[in-house]
């Protein structure tokens, strides 16, 4: 009886509640780009399995898929554009906006594998992830080029994703 509504309150929950709210925990603005997943705040975290919850539902759901995934590919896209922070008003840890870029950009790259999803990708979307192969973080350029390399290799990601690699050929501040 309540199927057909509950992919709309989980989805507008992890919008609303998750996703688009600050809860960290006050005192930490200067920290390093980078820290390890286990030392990320809690709120970090959740963001984090609430962006793959949303899109391993879009890429496992049958049928047309481009009413479902708009406000997921919106959420990537505001969230690679703002830097890692959803609401741009530089609350959160340097870290945890690197983390959050990181998997938005992940969470595209594994749509782009789902061949019913490719097609639903805006080029502005594919762009901003362009930019994470030049990020200002080190693990971040590193972790998205490992994926990318997994996923051009093994055929999973479309052809016009080899596009990305020219970036990281122009990167000056590579190792």
């Amino acid at each position: 009886i309540f199927e057909e509504f509950s992919r709309d309150v989980v989805r507008d929950f992890l919008l609303s509640e998750i996703l688009t709210q600050d809860r960290e925990e006050e005192g930490l603005i200067e920290d390093d780009f980078w820290c390890e997943q286990e030392e990320l705040s809690k709120d970090a975290r959740v963001k984090i399995e609430g962006l793959h919850v949303m899109v391993n539902w879009v890429a496992q759901t049958a049928g047309d898929k481009s009413v479902i995934s708009t406000p997921v590919l919106k959420l990537l896209w505001a969230l690679l554009q703002q830097k890692g922070d959803m609401n741009g008003n530089s609350e959160i840890r340097l870290c945890s906006m690197s983390h959050l870029r990181l998997h938005a950009g992940l969470c595209v790259l594994k749509l782009a594998a789902e061949p019913s999803c490719f097609d639903l990708i805006p080029l502005e979307l594919f762009q901003e992830v362009a930019w994470l192969i030049q990020d200002p973080c080190p693990q971040v350029k590193q972790a998205m080029l490992n994926k990318l390399q997994k996923g051009l290799t093994s055929m999973k990601l479309p052809l016009e994703y080899v596009a990305l690699l020219a970036f990281y050929a122009t990167d000056v501040g590579k190792e």
